[in-house]
């Protein structure tokens, strides 16, 4: 398994109209690439059982912890392992174009297909009677948010990562906006 750039990219935009509401949406999507979710390996590799700051796969059942264990996804950690911090998840691997501090480590690859909401704004466009008693041609108020979410199974922060790699950066931020256009 590696990293693998998207087989598709594409975006959508909808709108709907209803007695002077508008609900516009416009999404895009990315399907087929693969993210070796380097944070996540950071946080084992470094992020020890039971220390403050360990992510929450290193504390569940689901870690190698004695010999002999069977059906396990995590390698385990300890302070007494001898390459403590380092290659039970990290190491200096080739990955892409990029060959610094990576995972070559299997179970840190996921699937980075996605579906972002980018816009979802609803308007109004104020009846023309109303507008007439200030004088106005038009009035049309708003509200928007941007960045809402993605639909993804990726576990990382950010499924936009097309260097193969993620280093833990976060996501676009969620804005607001609320506003009006008058007309004269």
């Amino acid at each position: 398994m590696g990293y693998r750039n998207p087989d598709k990219i594409g975006g959508l935009q909808n709108s709907f109209n209803y007695k002077g509401f508008n609900l516009r949406i416009n999404a895009d999507y990315a399907i087929g690439h693969i993210i070796s979710n380097g944070a996540l390996a950071r946080s084992m590799g470094q992020g020890r059982a039971f220390n403050e700051g360990a992510p929450s796969q290193a504390l569940g059942a689901n870690v190698w912890k004695n010999q002999g264990d069977v059906g396990k996804k995590y390698a385990r950690f300890s302070f007494a392992d001898a390459d403590f911090g380092q290659r039970n998840y990290l190491r200096q691997a080739t990955l892409g174009n990029n060959s610094s501090y990576n995972s070559d480590v299997s179970v840190m690859y996921e699937k980075g297909d996605f579906l972002a909401l980018r816009e979802i704004t609803l308007s109004y466009d104020v009846p023309r009677e109303i507008t007439k008693k200030f004088r106005s041609s038009g009035l049309n108020l708003f509200a928007s948010v941007y960045n809402v979410g993605y639909l993804t199974a990726y576990k990382g922060l950010n499924p936009e990562i097309y260097s193969g790699f993620d280093p833990g950066g976060y996501p676009r931020p969620r804005q607001f906006s609320l506003g009006a256009n008058l007309k004269f």
